[in-house]
């Protein structure tokens, strides 16, 4: 089962409310909670919501923003889900931790101070024209928060998530790089006579004012 859940910070953000309401019926969500709450105040409608999801449900909403009020809160929510067995969903960043790269971006979220993420995954495809094996790549793209970098057991740990993530993905096949550097150099290049399929995955964190 789909279960949505639409908020607004006012009264006064009634053509949100309802687009956002509307965009979650599109989906197919048969319930949809629905609050008026501030980024600050407490979301009643959401407890009710998470409450009611079942294992196998997937919880969705139009926007990241909507739903947490912190990178904290989230990844409050995303465990509590996980605990159930049901997922999350976020529409305009293509997410669902149903799918294992949607599962894979919110988790590498969940380190402090990071507030984007974007993995590329790329491996060959199945073709009579490709003669050799590929190896899979992946390429990790991160954003900190201000005066925020990554600690190198922070690097080592999302390297080898994704390489866990992905069959037949080495460690040294993963870069990490944030705004300033690649931290991990090895991201393996594919020629350009192979075909190349590239999976992406975005998680953008917008905390609402």
């Amino acid at each position: 089962m789909r279960i949505g859940y639409a908020r607004t910070s006012t009264t006064d953000q009634q053509a949100g409310f309802e687009a956002q309401v509307r965009d979650l019926e599109a989906v197919g969500c048969e319930k949809v909670y629905q609050e008026q709450a501030s980024s600050v105040g407490a979301r009643d409608e959401l407890a009710v919501a998470l409450d009611f999801v079942r294992e196998g449900d997937t919880l969705v909403v139009t926007k990241l923003d909507r739903l947490a009020r912190s990178t904290r809160h989230l990844n409050d929510i995303v465990d509590c889900l996980r605990e159930k067995g049901s997922h999350l969903q976020i529409l305009d960043l293509g997410i669902d931790t149903a799918t294992p790269t949607g599962e894979l971006v919110l988790t590498v979220m969940e380190i402090d101070g990071v507030e984007a993420v974007r993995v590329h995954l790329a491996k060959a495809e199945r073709s009579v024209f490709v003669r050799e094996d590929v190896d899979p790549s992946a390429s990790v793209m991160v954003r900190m928060a201000r005066g925020r970098q990554l600690t190198d057991s922070q690097v080592t740990a999302i390297t080898n998530l994704v390489a866990a993530s992905v069959p037949g993905l080495g460690t040294d096949a993963v870069k990490i790089v944030d705004q300033q550097i690649c931290l991990q150099p090895g991201l393996v290049v594919a020629r350009a006579r192979e075909t190349v399929s590239v999976t992406t995955a975005t998680a953008l964190m917008v905390i609402a004012t």
